[in-house]
């Protein structure tokens, strides 16, 4: 994540990295949850950190981890969105 803020001019914000990266970088008591976007203190979510791709994204940088419980190989996938968001549904909103 220190290469992709670095590099890319990502700053904490921009980055859906789940609670341990969110809740060191973001993490705010007050935090309201936005709907269509992970609830672990998400402001803009244009790079995702996930264990797999995720459709919308593609695949900026991965690594890989050696699992030790039940050795097998892992790995971090990077991803920055190349789709526009999806708005949520305001069903208040006149048509």
């Amino acid at each position: 994540m220190h290469k992709l803020m670095t590099s890319s001019r990502a700053g904490a914000g921009n980055i859906d990295g789940g609670l341990e990266f969110n809740g060191w970088y973001l993490y705010d008591s007050s935090y309201k949850w936005t709907p269509g976007k992970s609830w672990w203190w998400v402001h803009d979510d244009t790079y995702k950190i996930s264990l797999g791709r995720i459709p919308g994204y593609k695949v900026v940088e991965e690594y890989t981890f050696s699992h030790w419980m039940l050795p097998y190989t892992g790995r971090i996938v990077v991803q920055k969105r190349f789709l526009k968001p999806v708005e949520p549904l305001d069903n208040n909103r006149p048509e």
